[in-house]
């Protein structure tokens, strides 16, 4: 008699994938802190994209973190939209791991028309502070991820049950992560268990919605 085989067991990817497209249906999913950088599979590290907008991404960002992007966001945009040169030397690219045969990348100038493209495609406007609009959804994802969904399905998020869901999630960001980072971002204030911060929260989420360019 056969031995029954043991089901696989899914990896982190699958399953966070999985989650999120449950709400997203047929999106491309995005590593805020890419998979080459060792970012992590799960969920949080996520975010729902489709293809134009995550591919034009990587064309102007090639595998920068999301805090490496969001700090250097200015030079970026000032180097290629406040620029009379037809190529630029994107100097941003070079914390970025590249093999021995792409190691000559970073030096070398690429089309400012391309790039500009790419943004464009990327972010849906050229203008500097709606693009960092949806840098800023993007940070909103990586604290909360799930907690998100909600806002996306039209639902409340400054109902008893969101704002509970909420406080949980910001009293386990530890100190000194990349997840605290991102919430002193978003929200201008050090995490806490605090119920009224939770609705400071709720509110500014909702403006950061209405603010990208760009939602899932």
């Amino acid at each position: 008699m056969k031995k029954a085989r043991r089901p696989r067991r899914q990896s982190e990817y699958a399953k966070s994938r999985t989650a999120i497209r449950r709400h997203y249906k047929a999106y491309s999913i995005h590593h805020m802190y890419p998979r080459s950088r060792d970012g992590s599979d799960k969920k949080y590290n996520l975010f729902p994209w489709d293809d134009k907008h995550h591919n034009a991404w990587h064309k102007v960002f090639r595998h920068m973190t999301i805090r490496e992007i969001w700090e250097t966001f200015d030079t970026v945009w000032s180097s290629l939209f406040q620029t009379q040169d037809e190529k630029v030397l994107p100097s941003w690219w070079k914390v970025c791991p590249f093999s021995f045969q792409e190691r000559h990348i970073p030096h070398t100038l690429v089309d400012v028309v391309y790039l500009r493209e790419a943004w464009f495609e990327c972010f849906d406007t050229t203008e500097l502070e709606k693009s960092r609009g949806l840098v800023r959804l993007m940070l909103a994802f990586y604290v909360f991820d799930g907690d998100l969904y909600d806002q996306k399905r039209g639902g409340d998020l400054a109902s008893d049950k969101n704002l509970k869901r909420l406080r949980l999630t910001t009293s386990r960001i530890r100190v000194d992560t990349p997840r605290h980072w991102a919430f002193t971002v978003c929200f201008d204030e050090e995490p806490s268990s605090d119920p009224d911060q939770a609705v400071r929260v709720a509110k500014t989420i909702k403006h950061i919605f209405r603010d990208s360019p760009y939602t899932p």
